[in-house]
């Protein structure tokens, strides 16, 4: 299950594309930008028990950002068994279109606060954590676009014995939906929403064998908004419980290479037996997949697989959405200071959009990471989304591009800077967008 305003993929569209160097031009007044990205490669890589030769700290199934970096690292506050992680960010944006629209565009700032608090156990077995945060976004001009969003997540692992454990997560988030969302319906305010969320699984391994159970409950309350003219949106069509039941079995071929299958059944009710159009909402679904987790000695790890998705809505006026389902999270590691990621994701999204049933979303990202410096940190991002909506004529293909430098200044306080692109090219074309994106952050930590 996946928050409303999760990012989505790419697959290359001409209407996309041919907006980008216009777009960028007139953002930055007519200058020209040029982006070199050179990603060195290590022909033949010798490898130690536990470090790999010539990258220097990186060791087996570690990235350039997640490395431990004991001298910037925040060192926290100790408390018995636990460690209190307090941090503050204030961040400045600086955006063309804040209301992801294709004509009348509208340039704003905004000022952001970050403040998080995270609680985390520091014993031998078992784990505990909690983490509370909020964004707290003011803008300038537009100030009906404020917004103050708070997560809040309780997750812990208890190790019955050395190849059994037991996880859980119970998660609460007060959020507001994007602009940019196929289902924003143009309010007065960004719509806002409750979202929370509870799961567990139990995991066992049985020689060359592991099993995981598990299951997920998401509960989604949408607030009501008004239009232009006062008039009330009804968002409680969206309001929905889901609950999704998993398992996954997998065997260990040779050390480090597990082969393994996945099969999901999940169950959408929502709260309104039918909706505005008329339209029972509620459906069922399941998936099932099978795929590979590798690692070619710490240089390339990680997982991919493919298989089929099926979701079928209770109302007979909703085409039943199915397709094949693949994904993937690899990550390359070129040398101790480059590491590159690439995450392939298609699943079932639901929708309220009148004629539509749902959508069946593909998502592809490309992040490269280099340490240009022990304490300068550079990263690359390039996030593209198709969106097919079932029962309409319409596609939805987005676009995003973004750099990004951070700046480790000692364990308390870090400096961030990225420039952010985004379009989107759609068959309605009111949908249609770009705009671009300007972030300074910065950190104070604890």
């Amino acid at each position: 299950m996946r928050n409303i305003n999760e990012k989505r993929q790419w697959k290359p569209n001409r209407q996309v594309w041919s907006k980008i160097p216009c777009s960028i031009s007139n953002f930055l007044g007519g200058s020209s930008v040029a982006l070199l990205i050179l990603v060195p490669v290590t022909a033949s890589a010798q490898l130690k028990p536990e470090v790999i030769e010539h990258r220097p700290e990186l060791r087996r199934g570690e990235t350039v950002l997640g490395r431990s970096r004991p001298e910037l690292d925040s060192a926290g506050i100790r408390a018995g068994g636990f460690v209190f992680f307090p941090e503050m960010t204030v961040e400045q944006q600086f955006t063309d279109n804040v209301f992801a629209t294709k004509r009348n565009k509208k340039s704003d700032q905004v000022t952001v606060l970050h403040p998080r608090a995270i609680v985390r156990s520091n014993w031998n077995r078992h784990f505990l954590q909690l983490q509370s945060r909020a964004s707290i976004g003011m803008h300038i001009d537009e100030t009906s676009e404020d917004y103050e969003d708070h997560r809040h997540f309780l997750d812990g692992r208890i190790d019955l014995a050395q190849n059994t454990e037991v996880s859980g997560w119970v998660r609460y988030s007060g959020l507001h939906q994007f602009r940019s969302s196929p289902d924003d319906f143009g309010g007065r305010e960004p719509t806002e929403y409750e979202q929370f969320i509870s799961g567990g699984n139990v995991r066992r391994e049985f020689g060359r064998f592991s099993a995981t159970v598990g299951a997920e409950f998401e509960d989604l309350n949408f607030h009501d908004n008004k239009n232009a003219f006062g008039a009330t949106i009804n968002e409680d069509d969206r309001d929905r419980d889901s609950v999704e039941f998993n398992v996954r079995v997998g065997y260990e071929i040779i050390p480090e290479y597990e082969a393994f299958i996945r099969g999901a059944y999940n169950d959408e009710q929502y709260d309104d037996a039918v909706d505005d159009g008329g339209l029972d909402r509620d459906s069922h679904g399941y998936e099932v997949v099978g795929g590979m987790e590798v690692d070619f000695n710490g240089i390339i790890f990680g997982d991919f697989f493919a298989g089929f998705m099926s979701q079928n809505a209770d109302d007979s006026m909703l085409k039943t959405i199915n397709g094949a389902n693949f994904g993937a999270g690899l990550t390359w590691i070129p040398t101790g200071l480059t590491s590159v990621r690439l995450d392939v994701e298609r699943h079932i999204e639901q929708t309220t959009i009148v004629g539509a049933a749902g959508s069946i979303e593909t998502n592809i990202g490309l992040t490269v990471d280099h340490e240009l410096l022990r304490n300068l940190l550079l990263q690359f991002d390039g996030d593209y989304e198709r969106r097919h909506f079932k029962g309409l004529s319409r596609d939805d293909d987005s676009f995003a591009l973004s750099v990004h430098a951070n700046y480790l200044m000692n364990r308390r306080m870090n400096l961030f800077v990225g420039y952010t692109f985004e379009t989107e090219a759609s068959d309605l074309s009111t949908q249609d967008f770009d705009r671009n994106l300007v972030k300074i952050r910065f950190t104070l930590k604890i």
